[in-house]
């Protein structure tokens, strides 16, 4: 999916609402992990790829592959360069 298309839906998940903007409590990246849909790009993250499970709040796991954590991070911060 192209880079532009995981931003344009990221900063519209995070004004929503539906995506939070705060500081995650913790970042775990998994291997061999079931098969999660990523939150950035809504395709599955295949279990030879690293998936990020990113808590932000309680009870809120947010699992991303690598590219689209860096991409939210960045869409935190307004789509300044972190």
């Amino acid at each position: 999916m192209p880079e532009a298309v995981i931003r344009k839906r990221l900063q519209t998940l995070i004004l929503a609402g539906a995506l939070p903007s705060e500081i995650p409590t913790s970042i775990v990246a998994v291997t061999n992990a079931p098969g999660h849909m990523c939150t950035g790009c809504e395709t599955t993250i295949d279990d030879d790829q690293l998936q990020f499970e990113v808590t932000t709040r309680p009870g809120v796991i947010l699992y991303l592959h690598r590219r689209c954590l860096a991409l939210w991070v960045n869409e935190r911060h307004g789509g300044e360069d972190a």
